[in-house]
């Protein structure tokens, strides 16, 4: 398995990665919660908590009082993040896109986990209900902030709420299972030695290329009886995704199968639903385990994928429908929102690796990225 250290922001991110250590896939050396202050973070777990401010309460879903706190709080005595992230191979966050410390210091950190602690930074980010102006236009300058460098998979809470009778709380609450459940796949909790194995370096390789990501799961639910069932099962898993709509552009593919011997000659190792759904990959990577002990499962990690330019114009959407609801005046964003992501290449097919910094790297780096936000 991977060394992962999950850092939550904001009260969202902070539910979502308290939810992660109590289904024991993060150790309490491996979780920490970031937040404008500790209100939100249950007595219990307030020891993984630091406060990015001791001048704010909070940023009353303000981006920019975010952005502000984050900086002064990396470039001060009190960070603990660079301790915290030195011994990990891949650090995640978990955050919201429409609250505001969530949105606003994670675009901040994921900056200095890449620029300064030289790690591999994979972002969970939930986009919540998409009810509000501010928490539409969040969402947008988030997406704009995110550095390119990085990987970034979406949890859409809107999309529990069909089955739930719109009870935000229970949609919330399954949502928080989803980015669990996609923790233990992408840390490899998931993977058990077999002869057709993903290893760790595979898995690395998957988990820290740059760009969308995609990451489903499904539990074989009727046992299939035939390749076609099989595939029919497969198309109605992606068909159900709880994150964005993307394009068929995936750079690497890995597809964890678990399934009893009398099961594996129906599967489609060729896997052309998911090739149908995500493009050809430069690399695919298989895994194929027993079942007997771990049940019929299968697992699908797609990464490298284009920024889900459509979905992102959507909530540009309403945002703009919601601003002429409030009746704000405000006509200027349509500007400052244009080319909200660049189409930018990069040589993402070897494995990204990084020399953890000496403690002068880590200081001159400190200075330089504290300047990049001064000027």
């Amino acid at each position: 398995m991977l060394k992962i250290k999950l850092i939550g922001i904001g009260a969202a991110g902070n539910k979502a990665a308290i939810a992660a250590f109590e289904k024991g896939v993060v150790a309490e050396d491996e979780l920490l919660l970031i937040n404008s202050n500790l209100g939100d973070i249950p007595q219990e777990y307030k020891k993984y908590g630091t406060v990015l401010s001791d001048k704010v309460a909070g940023t009353g879903k303000e981006r920019s009082i975010a952005r502000e706190i984050a900086i002064e709080y990396l470039d001060s005595a009190d960070n603990v993040v660079d301790d915290f992230v030195s011994d990990a191979d891949l650090v995640c966050l978990v955050n919201s896109s429409e609250g505001g410390t969530g949105s606003g210091a994670s675009s901040v950190l994921y900056k200095y986990l890449l620029n300064v602690s030289s790690k591999s930074v994979l972002g969970f980010v939930f986009t919540g209900f998409e009810e509000d102006s501010r928490g539409l236009k969040n969402t947008l300058e988030f997406f704009k902030d995110i550095d390119p460098e990085i990987a970034v998979q979406v949890i859409s809470n809107k999309k529990f709420l069909p089955l739930l009778g719109k009870n935000k709380l229970k949609a919330e609450r399954l949502a928080n299972e989803e980015f669990v459940q996609r923790l233990r796949i992408i840390s490899g909790h998931e993977m058990h030695e077999s002869a057709q194995n993903i290893d760790k370096t595979d898995l690395l390789k998957l988990v820290t290329t740059p760009g969308f990501m995609q990451v489903e799961h499904m539990v074989l639910k009727p046992e299939p009886a035939t390749t076609e069932q099989m595939n029919q099962l497969m198309e109605d898993m992606l068909n159900n995704s709880k994150s964005l709509k993307t394009t068929p552009t995936c750079k690497r593919l890995g597809a964890v199968v678990s399934v009893a011997d009398n099961f594996k000659e129906m599967v489609d190792y060729s896997f052309e639903e998911l090739i149908k759904k995500y493009g050809t990959p430069y690399e695919l990577f298989t895994h194929v385990q027993d079942a007997t002990k771990f049940g019929n499962e299968l697992y699908v990690i797609a990464a490298g994928i284009e920024m889900p330019l459509d979905a992102i114009k959507d909530v540009y959407d309403k945002f703009e429908a919601k601003v002429q609801q409030v009746a704000t005046g405000d006509n200027g964003f349509a500007d400052a929102v244009k080319g909200m992501v660049d189409d930018k290449g990069d040589d993402m097919f070897n494995l990204r690796r990084k020399e953890q910094a000496t403690q002068e790297e880590l200081l001159e780096r400190k200075k330089k990225f504290s300047e990049m936000f001064s000027k």
